[in-house]
């Protein structure tokens, strides 16, 4: 007997990119149920697809991160730091449709199995059913464990760009923030070795 049963070519589809040349991004699902998860080898502080109505979206207003010029190394770090934020927000909330809409095909798929009555039974279609959902609560699974290691990942960039941007400072603290009549920062020269006062006093 024919009877129609889950397609899974849209919602469940779920690819990880392997170009060598770029990050690895995590895909869940075509069309409007597309989810892309940025990868965790993701230049955050080069990403160039968040649209400024996106970043008006998610923090209102684009962050302050200084001039580039002033401090390099801050600014990048701030910028990466500011774009992983947007990107986990604007991944979280792909992937909570992505999986509200699985929610739903495993809840139609349920209701269609409940009205499965007399020769359908005997010719193995509820058995079908039960072999597909058993095997979309598995994939359903699988999608959030790899959204749950990838948001874990971005937990932990978030804490090397706050590094970053930490180490960045302490270098401008530690040599003083010049700047020229241009208000180009003037980029001071190593400190010379000096060696301790053992060496330069010896005792009579």
């Amino acid at each position: 007997m024919d009877t129609d049963h889950t397609k899974l070519d849209k919602t469940y589809k779920s690819e990880l990119s392997t170009a060598t040349n770029q990050s690895q991004d995590l895909t869940f699902g075509e069309g409007s149920n597309k989810a892309v998860i940025k990868g965790l080898d993701t230049k955050f502080e080069d990403l160039t697809d968040l649209t400024p109505a996106e970043k008006a979206k998610y923090i209102g207003s684009a962050e302050d991160c200084g001039e580039e010029q002033t401090n390099p190394n801050m600014y990048k770090a701030c910028v990466g730091l500011r774009n992983l934020r947007i990107q986990t927000l604007k991944s979280t909330q792909q992937a909570l449709r992505n999986l509200y809409d699985k929610r739903k095909q495993i809840g139609s798929l349920v209701e269609k199995s409940r009205t499965v009555t007399g020769d359908e039974i005997a010719s193995g279609v509820m058995q079908r059913y039960h072999f597909e959902l058993q095997s979309l609560q598995a994939l359903m699974q699988a999608d959030t464990d790899q959204i749950r290691l990838v948001m874990e990942g971005y937990r932990y960039r978030e804490k090397l760009y706050e590094v970053q941007q930490a180490e960045a400072q302490r270098g401008m603290l530690s040599r003083g923030a010049r700047f020229d009549k241009s208000g180009k920062a003037i980029v001071s020269k190593p400190l010379p070795f000096f060696p301790p006062p053992s060496v330069l006093y010896k005792p009579s």
